[in-house]
C-alpha cells in the first residue's frame, strides 16, 4: 500500500536511509541520496503478508523520515521504530537530529507511540500499522508543534524493512502547515 517510490520521484527531497543512527546529524542532501538509495532497493522487495508477522520478540528499524510542508517546504530526520510483536503489538520510538532543507537543524525529537498493527490488513487498500508522531521542534527561536502520523507496511519475506507514508499538520508559533506529501523507510537493524 506504500506510495514512498512516487513520494520520492515527485520530489527527491524526502531523506529517507537505512543506515540510522548515529550521533552526528547528517545534511538535508546527505539524507537525500541515502533514502533514495533505499527505496531504490526496496522496489523489487514484496511487502511481508501481516498474517506472518511474528507473535512474540520485537524489532528495531533505523531510518529516515522526511516531509514537505504545503507543497513548499521540506524537513527530514533519523528513525528509530521499536515493534513489539507480542502481545502488546505496540510501535514506539523517535525522530530525530531533524534538519530542513536550508540546513537548519532542530532541537528536540519527535515520539512514535498509540499505535495500531493490523495482522488482518489488505495490503491493496490496507495499510499494516499507524503510529502517531509528535512533539515539538525548535530552531532559530521558534517552535514547531508536529501533530501527525505515520502508515505503513514491513517488507520482505521475514519483515526486514517498515516503509510508508508520513501525514498531518505542524504548527509553527501559531501557523499551520500541512503535510502535503511524506514518508519513511527503515531497515532492520
Amino acid at each position: 500500500m506504500s506510495n514512498i517510490y512516487t513520494l520520492l520521484a515527485i520530489g527527491g527531497i524526502l531523506g529517507l536511509a537505512a543506515c540510522g543512527g548515529t550521533n552526528t546529524p547528517l545534511t538535508f542532501a546527505e539524507v537525500s541520496q541515502n533514502g533514495e538509495a533505499l527505496a531504490d532497493r526496496l522496489l523489487t522487495i514484496p511487502y511481508t503478508d501481516p498474517s506472518s508477522l511474528p507473535t512474540s520478540g520485537g524489532a528495531v528499524y533505523d531510518g529516515y523520515t522526511g516531509i514537505v510542508l504545503d507543497d513548499s517546504f521540506s524537513v527530514g530526520g533519523e528513525l528509530e521504530m521499536r515493534v513489539d510483536f507480542g502481545s502488546a503489538d505496540e510501535i514506539s520510538g523517535r525522530v530525530y537530529n531533524v534538519v530542513d532543507e536550508f540546513e537548519t537543524a532542530y532541537t528536540g525529537e519527535l515520539a512514535l507511540s498509540n499505535s495500531i498493527i493490523d495482522r488482518g490488513a489488505d495490503l491493496a487498500v490496507e495499510y499494516t500499522f499507524v503510529v502517531d508522531m509528535t512533539g515539538k521542534l525548535r530552531a532559530d527561536g521558534s517552535t514547531s508543534v508536529v501533530d501527525a502520523y505515520l502508515a505503513g507496511d514491513f517488507t520482505g519475506l521475514d519483515h526486514q524493512y517498515v516503509e510508508g507514508i508520513a501525514e498531518g499538520i505542524v504548527t509553527t508559533d501559531g501557523f499551520v502547515q500541512t503535510i502535503t506529501d511524506g514518508g519513511f523507510v527503515g531497515e532492520l537493524r
